[in-house]
C-alpha cells in the first residue's frame, strides 16, 4: 500500500495528511524532504502533519532518525504540530521530543482544532 500524503495550504499553515502504511523509514524521509520543499516554495513556517490512517512498526531508533531529520529538514519553522489516534500519540510524541530537543518547536495532538489554535499562537 504504501505511504501516501497530500498537502493543503490553509493560510499561514501547511497541513500534511498522511495515510497508509509505514514500510521502511526512507518513506518518512522523503515525505519530510517533500513537506520542505513545498513549505519553502510557500515561504510557510508552520506545518501540521494529520496522521489519518496510519500503520507503522517502527523501532525507537527509528523514531529517532526521524525525528533527528526533522530538526535537519525543516529547522527554519516556527513549529510544527503532529495530530494522531490515541494508538499512534506516544510515537509521535518521542519524534517531536528529539526534534524539539535539536531546537524545533513541537507538540503532539490528539484532535486537530487543538493543533490549529496553537499553531495560531
Amino acid at each position: 500500500m504504501g505511504l501516501d500524503f497530500e498537502f493543503v495550504t490553509m493560510g499561514e499553515i501547511l497541513q500534511v495528511s498522511i495515510s497508509g502504511s509505514v514500510e521502511k523509514v526512507k518513506q518518512v524521509l522523503d515525505m519530510i524532504d517533500r513537506t520542505s520543499e513545498k513549505a519553502s516554495s510557500l515561504n510557510i513556517k508552520k506545518v501540521m502533519f494529520y496522521f489519518k490512517d496510519l500503520t507503522a512498526s517502527t523501532t525507537e531508533i527509528d523514531l529517532f532518525e526521524i525525528g533527528n531529520y526533522i530538526s535537519i529538514k525543516l529547522n527554519y519553522l516556527i513549529k510544527f504540530a503532529a495530530v494522531a489516534p490515541p494508538g499512534l500519540i506516544e510515537d509521535r510524541k518521542f519524534v517531536a521530543m528529539v526534534a524539539e530537543n535539536r531546537g524545533v518547536k513541537s507538540k503532539v495532538f490528539t484532535d486537530r482544532d487543538s493543533a490549529l489554535e496553537w499553531l495560531a499562537k
